[in-house]
């Protein structure tokens, strides 16, 4: 690192010079300081390592490539009588894939397991990976699916025991033993430490010289229709990248917004949302939709039902004879037709039926927030007491399909070791929220939806909130895990608070005085522009009409704020010139006695200033 940080501390001092000529050495020096502090902490964060390459000369990635088998036994057949391919031991489904690198010596190229209905390709880098799967697809075309490829950063991995075996020569030195585990930097602050760092160091990178574009920066490949491939390549590895710490419950920085900062996809927001958790499972569960409908109506014409309060409890759901006549029947079904190929199985649908029986019992009532929106709601103040949060339904859904809450959600499904969609991009987060009443008040059931989109049903996560006056609502964020408490300006990284904080933000906003949400009617299921992820697919919306909260501010600005965010002197632009967003009561004598929403604010100078001068002021 030599060179690099001479280099960058020699032109600081004549940048320095030039604009303040009087300046002493001492004062050169001191301007110094935050450079050598960033040098020293990001040595310890990202601790530099050579670029490590197989014989091929390609990034070392370790990925592997996992399939659906339909006939094992033809696959098994198919790999025998291949070229290259050679059993690891006689009698095991192991082959050792073997061929020539780019010297035209002989290597081992990857390793393929078979266990029962599931293949697994193993390979050291992602060219590999893919050269593999095609061979695969070939020699068992009809009997093989693709169902993921995972990448596992080798770079990382070493850089994480680079840092563990710093932490303990650290408190070996300090104490003269290695540190114990509840002496370990704790989890939050090591994830927001290593999120911040990673948010700097891509946000340079796009501006570095790359060796594998031809030494021209991310900026001017995205230009160049002969590097764009490449680019893309290199980003969907930083994806693979960070899937693969998503899996591993580590430290995961989402990259995705590289493809819209570098004009390599649409950035167009769509009209529609994609399919709703309920629908999805209507689809993977036949009937499941229509006995939900038939018993929420049935519900509604009980005596004593009221549209502004009634719910169906889980006790309620449990003693229903036509739910409970269904369940018996589909498990039924499934032990007659356990040996079915691409069965879903699905573990418990009483969780579903009861969130789904509810939403029909309130006329299905869908609040989606724009992106934009939920950016603002993300960054807006909640010192208020539990009872002022009132859910506009007995029983609606929040959604969202932007990048910054479903980064928050994958990162949540990390830390559930049994969760199936863990490491896996969300496509959809639906939110549900039935209020109840209590002995000892109210309280919100929330339960968050987490879909992929895939052959996988929605992911569930349960959590009640009292809402009584002495519960506060910022005391609640607080309980769900210890705030991070440092004297920097390193951003929160716990993502179960903030997830918590945007769905109590949307339901202040969604009752707040002045609100009026846009109904968004179904464009159908296809047609629109495709998306980077599914190319040749048409995007599936959501058939249902939703009330639409749009956001007041443009996405560019948005794009603009977030910007500043990934650098620490950006962060502390941010909050000397932005007003956070906050809620002011009604006067006294005001009719409508509704909470207003104090959008956040810009107080200082044009935006395009601060960020060239947060630009200016990068370690």
């Amino acid at each position: 690192m030599r060179d690099q940080v001479l280099s960058q501390v020699s032109k600081q001092h004549e940048n320095y010079r030039r604009e303040y000529p009087e300046a002493t050495d001492l004062e050169l020096l001191k301007a110094a300081a935050p450079v050598l502090h960033d040098v020293w902490i990001s040595a310890l964060l990202d601790p530099p390592i050579p670029r490590l390459q197989n014989t091929d000369g390609e990034d070392l990635l370790a990925t592997r490539v996992r399939f659906e088998v339909a006939d094992p036994a033809q696959v098994q057949a198919a790999f025998d009588a291949a070229r290259g391919l050679e059993r690891e031991e006689d009698g095991k489904p192991v082959w050792l894939w073997s061929g020539g690198n780019l010297k035209g010596k002989p290597v081992i190229l990857g390793r393929l397991v078979l266990e029962e209905d599931a293949l697994e390709l193993e390979c050291n880098s992602a060219e590999r990976a893919e050269r593999g799967r095609t061979m695969i697809e070939t020699l068992a075309a009809g009997v093989v699916r693709h169902r993921s490829t995972v990448h596992q950063n080798v770079v990382m991995d070493i850089r994480e025991r680079l840092r563990s075996r710093r932490r303990e020569s650290t408190a070996a030195d300090s104490g003269g033993r290695p540190a114990l585990p509840g002496e370990a930097v704790p989890r939050e602050a090591q994830e927001a430490l290593t999120l911040d760092a990673q948010a700097r160091h891509y946000r340079e990178w796009l501006d570095l010289p790359i060796p594998a574009l031809n030494d021209r920066t991310p900026r001017e490949a995205a230009k160049d229709p002969a590097l764009r491939p490449k680019l893309a390549k290199l980003i969907r590895r930083l994806e693979g990248a960070y899937q693969g710490c998503l899996q591993a419950d580590k430290p995961a920085y989402d990259p995705s917004w590289m493809w819209g900062e570098l004009g390599l996809e649409d950035r167009s927001r769509p009209m529609h949302p994609p399919l709703l958790a309920h629908e999805r499972m209507a689809s993977l569960v036949p009937g499941l939709g229509e006995l939900c409908r038939t018993v929420a109506e049935n519900a509604r014409r009980q005596p004593g039902f009221k549209d502004a309060s009634s719910i169906l409890t889980r006790a309620d759901i449990r003693r229903n004879l036509d739910i409970q006549r269904f369940l018996r029947h589909r498990e039924a079904d499934q032990h007659n037709q356990a040996s079915a190929p691409g069965e879903q199985v699905i573990p418990s649908l009483e969780p579903h039926i009861y969130l789904m029986t509810n939403l029909e019992l309130h006329r299905r009532k869908t609040f989606w927030v724009d992106e934009s929106l939920a950016y603002m709601l993300a960054k807006t103040e909640l010192d208020l007491p539990g009872d002022e949060l009132r859910a506009p339904f007995p029983c609606f859904a929040l959604v969202f399909s932007d990048r910054y809450t479903l980064s928050l959600a994958e990162r949540l499904l990390a830390r559930d070791r049994q969760c199936p969609i863990a490491g896996y991009y969300l496509k959809a987060a639906t939110i549900y929220v039935i209020e109840e009443r209590l002995e000892s008040g109210r309280g919100l059931g929330v339960v968050f939806a987490l879909d992929t989109l895939g052959a996988d049903p929605p992911h569930l996560a349960e959590y009640d909130v009292p809402l009584t006056e002495k519960t506060q609502i910022k005391g609640f964020l607080d309980g769900l895990a210890p705030r991070l408490i440092a004297e920097s300006e390193i951003p929160d990284a716990n993502p179960l608070r903030a997830l918590f904080h945007l769905v109590f933000s949307s339901i202040l906003y969604a009752t707040s005085a002045g609100v009026a949400p846009e109904v968004r009617h179904s464009p159908g299921a296809g047609g629109g522009k495709g998306s980077r992820r599914g190319a040749g697919e048409p995007p599936i919306f959501s058939s249902e009409s939703v009330f639409f909260l749009p956001g007041s501010i443009e996405i560019s600005r948005v794009r603009e704020f977030e910007e500043l965010e990934r650098v620490s002197s950006g962060r502390r632009i941010l909050h000397r010139f932005m007003v956070r967003g906050h809620w002011r009561r009604a006067a006294a004598g005001w009719k409508d006695q509704r909470l207003r929403w104090i959008e956040p604010y810009w107080k200082g100078p044009d935006i395009g200033a601060v960020i060239e001068r947060a630009y200016r002021l990068k370690p």
